[in-house]
């Protein structure tokens, strides 16, 4: 799956198999599927193909079941929920016509909404719709949930109005509408173009929790 969507989806995002890092420290539960800001980001940890991305470069988590089950659908939204409380930060950069940074202060009329964080399940098979809707009721999920896909079956969407879940029998042509509504989920909410991760707050982070530090001079002679 990580390699269909790396031939599939715009060279700008990255996908792979992690977790995810705020600058509090928190750590979520390993996803099978992390979309994230390949160009804007940096991996906090890389160890054995399992990396570690700070939560302002990620657009979107899936997790994928050989069988989609109670438990199975239950592990999900536990690892979905694992992100509750994450907290994000961003800066402003926006440059004039000669290329220089204006204040921040000097462009509050822009909107600074980051992207809003989606996730996913997708099913090589699972239990029958009907089970599937029980689910839903039984277990809440987060709102950031968008979609469910059982391959050559069905694609289960979150709708508004009403608000809710409803699912759509498409056959085989489940799985390219699934990759079609990822594609969408992304092009419709892209992060604006004068909005960047404030990696900063990880590093002073970081810099706190070493503590006091020796430090000495190298003066050259003259």
């Amino acid at each position: 799956m990580i390699d269909l969507l790396r031939d599939t989806l715009p060279p700008r995002f990255a996908i792979d198999k992690g977790k995810l890092i705020d600058s509090d420290g928190r750590m979520s539960k390993e996803f099978d599927i992390v979309i994230y800001e390949k160009n804007e980001c940096f991996t906090a940890m890389k160890i054995s193909g399992r990396i570690i991305i700070p939560i302002e470069a990620v657009y979107g988590m899936i997790e994928v079941k050989s069988f989609l089950n109670k438990e199975n659908y239950v592990d999900s939204i536990e690892k979905f929920k694992s992100i509750s409380g994450f907290t994000r930060h961003f800066v402003k950069h926006i440059f004039d016509g000669d290329r220089k940074l204006i204040p921040s202060d000097k462009i509050q009329s822009k909107p600074d909404k980051p992207p809003i964080i989606w996730s996913m399940i997708i099913g090589f098979d699972g239990v029958q719709s009907k089970t599937l809707s029980k689910y839903l009721e039984e277990i809440q999920p987060p709102d950031f949930l968008l979609e469910i896909c059982i391959a050559n079956r069905e694609l289960i969407m979150k709708w508004m109005n009403p608000r809710g879940f409803k699912g759509i029998l498409l056959d085989d042509l489940s799985a390219g509408f699934m990759l079609w509504s990822i594609l969408d989920f992304l092009n419709a909410n892209r992060r604006p173009a004068y909005l960047f991760p404030d990696y900063r707050i990880y590093t002073n982070k970081i810099v706190d929790s070493i503590g006091p530090m020796k430090v000495w001079n190298h003066v050259e002679k003259g």
